[in-house]
């Protein structure tokens, strides 16, 4: 499957799996992946398997017992977390394009809003008003063929080492998401299980990992039942995206005049190019359609609850091009945890892809302090956006 077409095929699939088992091929084809991702060095991950059912119903009561409670039952925590859901809860697909969309009647949202408010929340929260979310949420953690817990070094946890790290864990999700949609299989992060370090450590103990190790993120590999014609429609899950004139600036930050006229397609297979392979390229400068590819591939980025935080300023050289990646801090996944900061690695992992595939070269870097402010200035960008990266092309 091509790069671009399985980034905008992936999705997060959050109904149950069916019993098959994931072939053995298949996974290997997965550990393969894992390993080739970007890491640092050392490697600061690693993953673990969880197979049987006593363990799955252990992690589950986990997410009962630590996120569920301590987070309805604390009114501080409460209206730092649920009261946030509401904004990204869609109940029409025809205008939404961030959050996700609930099946539900469009009468909920009112309730929704009402006993997941600022005001009445937390007293709905003590009573449990996201319990049947806890237990759908939990029958996913126990039922499903293949669950893996990602555990990052204790190592890497303190200042720009900890953070590149999380980032890099991110890629590799990334890559697994995608490997996942070109072998036909469904995949979902279980981020619930890391929610507090109180869960997070208890998840250590129970899959008996040393003390130098946290989990960080869970997630699930499995199938469900007519997944082509559940892809194929439109409206399923989080299958919409901001459009690209929002989310680029050409040039300077607020330049929004950035279009492409036609979305071009390479020949290059997306397992190919996460295992390094590029495309075969005839020295030439990075044109508009070129630019257009990669942002592409980097709007269909993951993050949790669909919040999609990242917007792109195009800086055009004369032998190539740059990217500066920014994230909308007003545009904050509600839920706790490592969330963020893994979703980073997930934007910037489409766009190495992407460039591999038209034969392109990156350079992902985080600028200096010094060199960060300059750029700040010179592309105005807003104090309301950080800089993650800047992406030579």
């Amino acid at each position: 499957m091509e790069v671009l077409e399985t980034i905008q095929k992936r999705r997060t699939i959050r109904i149950p799996f069916n019993e098959r088992k994931v072939l053995k091929r298949d996974l290997d084809v997965l550990l393969e992946i894992s390993r080739l991702s970007p890491n640092g060095d050392p490697v600061s991950w690693e993953l673990v398997s969880v197979e049987d059912y006593a363990t799955k119903s252990r992690l589950a009561q986990i997410v009962e017992d630590d996120f569920g409670d301590v987070f309805q039952k604390d009114s501080q925590k409460f209206r730092r977390v649920f009261s946030q859901y509401p904004r990204w809860m869609h109940f029409s697909e025809a205008k939404a394009k961030d959050g996700v969309v609930l099946d539900k009647p469009k009468f909920a949202k009112y309730f929704y809003n009402f006993a997941l408010g600022k005001t009445f929340g937390p007293l709905f929260g003590k009573l449990g008003i996201m319990n049947s979310e806890f237990k759908a949420y939990c029958k996913n953690i126990i039922n499903n063929p293949l669950l893996f817990g990602v555990f990052r070094n204790r190592h890497f946890n303190a200042g720009s080492a900890g953070i590149a790290s999380l980032v890099n864990t991110g890629s590799m999700l990334q890559n697994l998401r995608l490997t996942a949609t070109s072998l036909g299989l469904c995949y979902q992060d279980i981020g619930w299980i890391t929610a507090t370090k109180e869960s997070s450590e208890k998840a250590r103990q129970l899959l008996k990992m040393p003390e130098d190790y946290v989990a960080i993120n869970f997630f699930r590999i499995g199938y469900i039942d007519d997944l082509d014609r559940r892809s194929q429609n439109p409206n399923f899950r989080s299958a919409f995206r901001r459009d690209l004139k929002d989310i680029v600036n050409f040039g300077k930050f607020g330049n929004k005049n950035f279009e492409v006229a036609q979305m071009r397609r390479t020949d290059l297979e997306v397992l190919d190019a996460i295992r390094g392979r590029k495309a075969e390229r005839v020295s030439k400068p990075v044109s508009k359609d070129e630019l257009g590819y990669i942002l592409e591939a980097a709007r269909w980025a993951p993050s949790g609850f669909n919040v999609q935080p990242f917007e792109f300023v195009v800086i055009e050289q004369e032998d190539g091009a740059s990217i500066a990646v920014l994230e909308n801090m007003e545009r904050r996944d509600p839920d706790p945890g490592p969330c963020e900061a893994l979703a980073k690695g997930g934007v910037l992992q489409n766009i190495r892809l992407a460039a591999r595939a038209l034969g392109l070269n990156t350079e992902i870097k985080k600028p200096a302090l010094s060199e960060e402010e300059s750029l700040r200035q010179t592309l105005y960008i807003p104090k309301n956006y950080s800089l993650l990266s800047l992406i030579e092309l």
